[in-house]
């Protein structure tokens, strides 16, 4: 099992309990579903090995509000190749820590994913605050996926509970999540090489590139000509991890332009496996993040 990618998915903040106990139902039966309570700084354990072919060796839901207890993580992050770290903006405290585990990770060299819960404010001074921290996870992150979960429901006309009963605000992010365990998954037994991702992408860390942030198309062209490094020996990084988060007027067809254009940098094909929702309100804000696979 040495070739096996070690996965952990931590939550950071008020996450819905139904997200992380269907998170845990993904892999495992209820009975093996620990939960470990020491006052306001507790753990979701899930202990289980999977059939040894998956790439997931275990799955750790981890939740902190504590500062002083960060030093704890470095037993959750023993071994660790990947972390997607689910956050919710609403509360301040889940930024907070939510950067610091991105910096307590990123010093052991893991690849971290951010899916961040943001909610709508009409209020101006709440919309700045939740800018700047978006901004300030896209600095600590390999990527961020942000859901503003009220204008994605608008945009799909999806209702905001199902006949179900299950509301947008946890099915959504759970859908995201699962699918980026299946991208992983879908790829097999790999491990990333760590060595080969920097000498491939200049800014921002393990496999990240931010284009063309807060100025639309021409920023992004630059962007292209830029970041990229030629390197004819790494050619075989044929599978990527793409968020993209778009203003509505952006037609899908300039995506796949840009996508052709990485795929000609970096002679080799590109799979997109994951996009945000086009949020239409953002029209300052296009990123998109890449992350390269071996």
């Amino acid at each position: 099992m040495k070739n096996l990618a070690n996965i952990k998915i931590l939550s950071c903040g008020e996450i819905p309990n139904r997200i992380i106990e269907n998170i845990a139902q993904h892999k495992i039966e209820k009975d093996n579903y620990i939960n470990i309570k020491n006052g306001s700084f507790f753990k979701y354990y899930i202990k289980f090995f999977i059939k040894e072919e998956s790439l997931i060796k275990n799955l750790t839901i981890y939740k902190k509000h504590d500062k002083k207890n960060i030093e704890e993580l470095d037993e959750v992050f023993k071994d660790l190749d990947i972390a997607i770290i689910i956050g919710d903006l609403k509360d301040e405290n889940s930024f907070r820590n939510m950067r610091s585990i991105a910096k307590t990770a990123r010093k052991k060299g893991i690849l971290l994913i951010g899916v961040v819960l943001v909610p709508t404010f009409q209020d101006k001074t709440e919309q700045i605050r939740l800018k700047k921290e978006i901004h300030g996870l896209i600095r600590v992150m390999d990527t961020v996926i942000p859901l503003e979960l009220e204008k994605i429901a608008a945009s799909i006309k999806a209702p905001l509970i199902d006949e179900k009963g299950v509301e947008f605000y946890e099915s959504y992010p759970l859908f995201c999540i699962q699918q980026l365990i299946k991208f992983f998954e879908a790829n097999g037994a790999i491990r990333i090489n760590k060595k080969d991702l920097y000498n491939v992408f200049s800014e921002g860390g393990l496999g990240y590139i931010s284009m063309g942030y807060g100025m639309g198309q021409e920023k992004l062209e630059t962007a292209i000509d830029s970041i990229f490094i030629p390197n004819p020996e790494l050619t075989t990084y044929a599978k990527f991890l793409v968020s993209i988060c778009v203003p509505e007027d952006m037609k899908i067809s300039y995506i796949d332009e840009v996508l052709n254009k990485i795929n000609e940098k970096l002679e080799c094909n590109v799979s997109v496996t994951f996009k945000a929702t086009l949020e239409k309100d953002r029209k300052d804000d296009l990123f998109i993040s890449v992350i390269g696979i071996k």
